[in-house]
């Protein structure tokens, strides 16, 4: 996930990608630059509802500088638990 955060600050991203992980209810949509429309990144929450994953989601959106923490906050977790 690092690495594609970082592709994306780097504008090295040219089209919407999905990343998706072993947890079902997370996913991460990476927004590359489009003409003056800076990146953005979208963390997509799906909930569970009586125990079963719906297609509803909750968006939070991440920009330039809060893809740049999250990218810090990872590399520091991921060095703390190697």
């Amino acid at each position: 996930m690092v690495a594609e955060l970082t592709s994306l600050l780097n504008d090295e991203i040219e089209n919407v990608e999905l990343l998706e992980f072993y947890e079902p209810d997370v996913k991460v949509r990476l927004n590359p630059k489009c003409g003056q429309r800076d990146i953005t990144a979208e963390f997509l929450l799906y909930p569970f509802l009586n125990g079963v994953m719906t297609e509803q989601h909750y968006v939070i959106p991440l920009y330039r500088e809060d893809i740049s923490q999250l990218i810090e906050y990872l590399d520091n977790f991921i060095k703390r638990v190697e």
